[in-house]
């Protein structure tokens, strides 16, 4: 891949093209106020309208929802979203570029997915607070944590994330100045990303 090529995989990683999902958040509102149904329904269903629907365009709102979130999952022992609830609003504190909030929120999400063994949650918060560290300019603990990542990814299989992780990776040892590291991640990444048709992958290449 020529120099042209990686600076193109930089301007698509940190100037992505977002597409927003059609969000009904009325209707998804309808069934969170239904307690009737099972709180499994219910906390994915409130992950959606936080997620999906406020996270991009009202961050505050998915804050609030994603704590509503937390807070049943917390009273009914469902660990699992309380993670999902702190990655989340720890998305928000980074958007807002409160890094070490975020980070915060970050940290104690990773320490419930590996409390219960979530390794691919774990794998997405380890990912996440190692672009809070690029944030910060700290390169060195951002591969860090993207590496640790990138492994468990490669250990469950997850094959597009391994992609993206692999395109995260090249991208800051592009920014460290090591190119051959960036050419071979950036390479390696694209490769796996045409083979599993993600979209984002294969446009970086």
């Amino acid at each position: 891949m020529k120099t042209r090529q990686i600076l193109f995989v930089l301007i698509f990683i940190y100037f992505p093209i977002t597409t927003i999902a059609q969000v009904d958040i009325d209707s998804l509102l309808v069934v969170w106020n239904n307690r009737a149904l099972p709180d499994t329904s219910r906390l994915k269903t409130v992950e959606i309208i936080a997620r999906d629907g406020y996270r991009l365009n009202k961050p505050d709102s998915a804050f609030y929802y994603a704590q509503l979130q937390y807070d049943l999952a917390e009273s009914t022992g469902h660990r699992k979203w309380m993670a999902a609830s702190l990655l989340t609003q720890g998305e928000v504190y980074s958007m807002k570029g409160k890094h070490d909030t975020a980070l915060d929120y970050y940290l104690r999400g990773v320490k419930i997915s590996e409390e219960i063994g979530d390794r691919s949650q774990m794998a997405s918060g380890l990912n996440r607070i190692g672009t809070i560290y690029r944030k910060k300019g700290d390169f060195d603990t951002c591969l860090e944590y993207l590496s640790k990542s990138l492994k468990l990814f490669e250990e469950l299989g997850e094959q597009r994330r391994i992609g993206q992780s692999l395109i995260n990776i090249g991208v800051i040892y592009k920014l460290k100045g090591n190119l051959d590291e960036a050419i071979d991640y950036l390479n390696r990444g694209v490769k796996i990303s045409k083979e599993v048709e993600d979209l984002q992958g294969i446009a970086s290449g």
